[in-house]
């Protein structure tokens, strides 16, 4: 398989409470308050002809794109990204 190349655009920034486990030295666990981030990246659109933005659209016209994280995102709303898919190897 070969690298397919993906274009979507920042559609949503979400950041959200969570609790998650920590371990105390004496091997109890605690729950602890964490900020977590998402975004949210949708396939870009355009119907103007000989557009990169149109054949995007023409290869890979549904989707979504949602990734968590636990540091604050550098990705910006309506900015445009590309993501390629490659297999690892093995």
């Amino acid at each position: 398989m070969e690298t397919i190349r993906c274009k979507f655009r920042c559609e949503e920034l979400k950041q959200y409470d969570s609790r998650v486990p920590r371990r105390r030295e004496d091997g109890t666990y605690e729950t602890v308050r964490r900020i977590l981030y998402s975004v949210i990246l949708c396939p870009i659109y355009s119907d103007k002809e000989g557009s990169e933005n149109k054949r995007f659209w023409d290869a890979q016209p549904t989707g979504r794109f949602e990734l968590g994280m636990v540091k604050e995102s550098s990705f910006e709303i309506g900015r445009d990204y590309y993501i390629d898919i490659a297999p690892c190897p093995e």
